[in-house]
């Protein structure tokens, strides 16, 4: 019970450190800021928009070079969490994104090095440190999720439904441009690490219930 209510304290210590990107910028200019490339002039529009096509309002993609756009081209069409865009407004679906992907971040690197490292400390410290620097967070959660998918690959010796519901759901909600080309040189690198030859079958049902989502909730630009 100790050692539980230690690792708690440990979390909140570093997710409380996390959250200082919302709360400084608050204190200091009475709103959270934000300051990644590419955002406010081309993705955070884009959800916008992919906003007011959820709420009903299907001509709003005809605000792009007067209608010359289709809907199809948008990424995030079909993935669940730019409904966010459709219920919220946009300001508020961006951040709370923004705190699911940083918490996303946050505990699936840490299942993956408590594996690897016995220092409570030291886990979540990485873990915090790779939750800050997962950016940009508008682009989706496939980069989040990886090292879960490295723990599960490598660590886990009886897969679950509920992980590769995990898996599934994640993999709905991953970008194929920000996720699709570094999976070569991740499951490259599992394969490397795991010495046992017969763990590779659980390797390729991972990966493939991973891939297949992205692949669907990115049909449409692969099919554009």
């Amino acid at each position: 019970m100790k050692k539980i209510f230690n690792s708690y304290k440990l979390h909140i210590f570093f997710i409380s450190l996390l959250s200082l990107n919302y709360f400084l910028p608050l204190l200091i200019f009475g709103k959270v800021t934000l300051f990644y490339h590419d955002a406010l002039e081309c993705e955070i529009v884009y959800n916008h928009v992919l906003g007011k096509i959820f709420s009903g309002n299907l001509d709003g993609v005809k605000l792009f070079l007067n209608g010359e756009i289709k809907i199809e081209y948008l990424r995030r069409l079909f993935q669940p969490f730019a409904l966010f865009y459709g219920f919220l407004n946009t300001e508020l679906a961006y951040w709370l994104t923004d705190i699911i992907l940083k918490l996303t971040s946050y505990f699936s690197f840490y299942l993956f090095t408590k594996k690897t490292n016995s220092s409570k400390f030291v886990n979540c410290l990485s873990a915090s440190l790779f939750a800050s620097i997962n950016l940009p967070t508008f682009l989706g959660f496939g980069m989040a999720i990886l090292p879960y998918l490295a723990y599960l690959c490598l660590f886990k010796d009886k897969i679950k439904i509920k992980n590769y519901l995990i898996v599934i759901f994640f993999g709905f909600n991953s970008d194929l441009v920000n996720t699709i080309f570094a999976l070569p040189f991740f499951f490259l690198a599992l394969l490397i690490l795991n010495k046992n030859i017969l763990e590779i079958k659980k390797i390729l049902f991972i990966m493939l219930a991973f891939i297949f989502p992205i692949l669907l909730s990115n049909s449409n630009l692969i099919l554009s």
